[in-house]
């Protein structure tokens, strides 16, 4: 088993154990469907190629371009299911479906479907939805069905829904969930009303912002300081350290990927400082990298939580309020999955989702404006040095650059091209071939690129 399906497997049997003990907490933030959905069904996609096996999607015009949930959890259900469609599936065909299934006030019920064409035993699947948690054996575990499909009944009854097995004997099951959303665009958010506001409880505390990207430190810096916070600004780990040893901070916001030193080294030379106060500073590893195992190295490295990139100001905020002792809700480990692919599937996904943009950075359109004209300036070139670097055998050079883009799209709510820079940097870290991925990335920023063209680098509002 290789190391990541090994990280996968003991996130799932940690998740399961804490939903068992009754300590699971949801963890809601602003997140895009067709991102969450479209990641999935090109992984997905990709192997059932591999098995001559077809997977057909169709998902709703209709869905909200953004809502309010556990966007991680909706991935691992999603995921579970597919991956118990593929395991039962020898030949034909796997469907997917998504669509609104209620609106009620401030939110939205969303139904999502997974058809296979295996045994269609719907007795069986309702019987692996229903298994006992606590009787799971290391057999169970080992099992695709086993593990997956308790797991997925736990998560839904978790965020509040229902899901249940239809199948006809010999043509196969279909796994159905329910699950209720807020709607973003209902509820509004302190992100949407506009630049220029102070968080009720800041006054001044000073913030250690350690990130190398400069979009990244762009918009963190426009957000704190708005929000009555005062920056301080270190390009590496390295300059984060000789900056808390020479200065004072009340928190620091700690990129965790960064060149000379990175920010779990960094993390960890903070707490071995002899300047009185350092086990005590707030340290916040932030990431793009929201996997269980990445969270559980932030906090082994000294940190006190982990928030995931790309943010929405509420989330930040809230996060940094938290640590500062301000009265706000407990805030952990912000998520987001991300990806989405015209190349693979023809759902009319925007390539970059102006509204989402703005949000992002915290309502202002004019910072969000001058991001995408310098986005279109910069980075057109970015897949043919990723290309170029391969070609020179330098692949942790050529994942740096696929990050880098990673970091920029989920700013820029670019959500197409974030999906395929976190496929391909996944494909460069490890052994597989990223030929496909690469081109997929390729015709996904080129895609992008051509919308701000044609768009003239939008929004003026």
């Amino acid at each position: 088993m290789d190391t990541e399906k090994h990280h996968i497997i003991v996130d799932e049997i940690l998740e399961l154990a804490s939903i068992s003990a009754g300590k699971a907490r949801t963890e809601l933030a602003p997140f895009s469907p067709q991102q969450v959905i479209e990641n999935l069904l090109l992984r997905h996609h990709l192997q059932a190629e591999r098995k001559g096996i077809e997977l057909r999607a169709q998902l709703a015009p209709e869905l909200p371009n953004l809502l309010i949930g556990d966007a991680k959890r909706l991935s691992l259900i999603l995921d579970n299911l597919l991956k118990n469609a593929l395991a039962l599936t020898l030949h034909g065909y796997i469907g997917f479906s998504a669509a609104v299934h209620q609106r009620y006030r401030g939110g939205v019920s969303l139904a999502f479907a997974v058809q296979d064409c295996g045994s269609g035993e719907p007795a069986e699947g309702e019987a692996q939805l229903a298994l006992d948690l606590g009787a799971l054996d290391a057999e169970a575990i080992n099992s695709s069905p086993g593990l997956g499909l308790a797991l997925c009944k736990a998560l839904v009854t978790l965020l509040g829904g229902e899901i249940w097995c239809d199948g006809v004997p010999g043509l196969g099951n279909t796994f159905n969930f329910r699950l209720p959303f807020g709607d973003a665009a209902a509820t509004g958010s302190e992100a949407a009303k506009g630049p220029g506001r102070r968080h009720p409880g800041f006054n001044g505390e000073r913030v250690l912002l350690a990130e190398d990207n400069p979009f990244n430190q762009q918009v963190a810096c426009a957000l704190l300081e708005r929000s009555g916070l005062s920056v301080t600004l270190a390009q590496n780990g390295a300059e984060a350290v000789e900056l808390v040893a020479r200065c004072d901070f009340d928190l620091v916001l700690m990129d965790v990927q960064m060149p000379v030193m990175d920010g779990l080294a960094a993390a960890r030379e903070i707490r071995q400082l002899s300047k009185p106060g350092m086990a005590e500073l707030p340290i916040l590893a932030v990431s793009a990298n929201a996997m269980g195992h990445d969270v559980r190295a932030s906090l082994a490295a000294g940190m006190n939580d982990h928030l995931c990139k790309p943010f929405t100001p509420d989330s930040l905020y809230g996060c940094i309020a938290q640590w500062l002792g301000k009265g706000a809700e407990e805030t952990t480990a912000q998520k987001g999955d991300a990806g989405v692919s015209a190349t693979a599937f023809a759902l009319g996904v925007t390539p970059v989702d102006f509204k989402a943009g703005v949000r992002l950075t915290g309502g202002n359109a004019e910072l969000y404006r001058d991001l995408l004209a310098r986005f279109r300036q910069e980075y057109g070139a970015r897949g043919e040095e990723v290309r170029r670097e391969l070609a020179l055998g330098n692949r942790q050079e050529a994942s740096r650059l696929a990050h880098s883009v990673k970091g920029v799209a989920g700013v820029l709510a670019a959500f197409p091209l974030h999906g395929a820079a976190v496929r391909l940097e996944s494909a460069l870290k490890g052994d597989d071939d990223a030929e496909l991925l690469l081109e997929d990335f390729q015709a996904e920023l080129s895609r992008a690129l051509a919308y701000l063209r044609e768009q003239g680098d939008a929004p003026r509002e």
